[in-house]
Order: C-alpha cells, then sequence, then structure tokens
C-alpha cells in the first residue's frame, strides 16, 4: 500500500512484475480474479471480509453469545489475532487490503485518507440482540463501488440476511464478491490455514513471475 504508485510506476519503467496476492487476503484470490479472471470488464463493486480475527469475534458474539474480551482471547489463543488486535478490530487492516484491490487490481491511486473506515469498536450488545432477533448476520465489509465515475471506498459493519453467501463465511474464512458489467458477480471465499496460506500466495506469485519471464520472447540480440 505504502509508496504503491511510486512502485507501480518503477515497475513500468523497468520491465518488473509486482505481485502481492500475499498481502491482499493472503489464499483468498483478490487481485489475480481483477487481473485474469475477470479482464476486460468493468467493474461496477467490490466487496469482501478480508479479515480473519475479525470475522471470527464477530461470529462469536452473534452466533454464540460470547463477549467481546472471551472472543478475542480465543482468537489470540489461537495465534491467528495480535496481542494489539486494534489493527484488525478497528478496521484498518481490512482498509490496506482494500486499498490493495483498488491500486493494483484496478489501477486506482486511492490513498488512506480516501477511505471510510469503522470497525467493530461501535459494536452495542442491544445491535448484537437486535440482528439475532432479525436474522442477519454481521460482517466487517471492505467496499469498492463506482460513485459518478469516482471510485468510492469504504470499510464498515453490514449486517446480511441469512440467503446472502457472505452469511455462511464463517469463523476464520475470507470472500470476495465482485459484480460486474459482463460477467455478472463472481464470489470466491477461501478457509486456507495461516500462515501457510500467506505463505503459498507468495509462491504463487512467484510462479507467476518465473512462468512469465520464461514465455517471454527473446530480443535479437538473445537469439
Amino acid at each position: 500500500m505504502h509508496s504503491g504508485a511510486e512502485l507501480r510506476n518503477l515497475a513500468t519503467k523497468s520491465g518488473a512484475m509486482l505481485k502481492l496476492s500475499g498481502a491482499a487476503a493472503a489464499a483468498l484470490p483478490t487481485i489475480d480474479l481483477l487481473n485474469h479472471s475477470l479482464k476486460g470488464c468493468q467493474f461496477v463493486e467490490i466487496e469482501g471480509i478480508l479479515n480473519a480475527t475479525t470475522n471470527y469475534l464477530l461470529d462469536a458474539m452473534v452466533l454464540r453469545g460470547v463477549g467481546f474480551d472471551v472472543a478475542l482471547r480465543e482468537a489470540q489463543e489461537g495465534g491467528f489475532a495480535e496481542a494489539d488486535p486494534r489493527n484488525d478490530t478497528e478496521g484498518w487492516d481490512t482498509a490496506c487490503k482494500l486499498l490493495l484491490i483498488a491500486n493494483f487490481g484496478l489501477g486506482a491511486n486511492l490513498k488512506m485518507d480516501d477511505v471510510k473506515v469503522a470497525g467493530l469498536q461501535s459494536v452495542t450488545a442491544e445491535q448484537i440482540d437486535e440482528w439475532r432477533d432479525q436474522q442477519l448476520v454481521p460482517k466487517l465489509l471492505g467496499r469498492l463501488n463506482f460513485v459518478n465515475n469516482t471510485l468510492a471506498a469504504q470499510v464498515g459493519i453490514v449486517p446480511v440476511p441469512l440467503s446472502d453467501p457472505f452469511a455462511n463465511v464463517r469463523g476464520k474464512d475470507k470472500a470476495i464478491r465482485i459484480t460486474t458489467d459482463v460477467m455478472g458477480t463472481t464470489i470466491a471465499m477461501s478457509s486456507g490455514k495461516e500462515p501457510v496460506a500467506t505463505a503459498a500466495a507468495a509462491l504463487k506469485d512467484l510462479e507467476h513471475i518465473l512462468e512469465a519471464r520464461h514465455a517471454k520472447p527473446r530480443s535479437a540480440a538473445q537469439l
């Protein structure tokens, strides 16, 4: 995310390839879908559950009736929540991943100041009871959509109905939903275990770079 525009410009000038799947939701295919599977489409909206810790916490609080502190302790003992969880629980980790998706997947130039960010700190027991009564499942979503031809980015809690596929993304799992003009809506979900999933994503990126280098036609001087 930091110095993204400068890095992209350097890569363009030098002919280098930038790959960062491991930083954009690990094993969940986010940028890959935009750059490969859905290439050529116009993107209408992108929304994703991009942080495992917050998804686990919300699930525990709503589905099991566990308090925030207890749920957080479970996540920390499970090894996937940080000792200081504020980067996750306040929405900043999701915002960082959203910027990577926007800037490296859509070619945007968004900065953190362009993202409206809200996290779990505003959730109350009354809201949890209300969501449970209404059969809604709250998810911390990162969202990108076009408003008057301008890309808008925001992070916040969205209660989704049980009929929404996101409602079934449980625990530490992640998901992304991409809506396009001609290919409709594509949904991907991932339950890759950390830290192996992130390492595997980095290895995948390296393999793509090596394949591209081997496939690159040689110049006349190299023949």
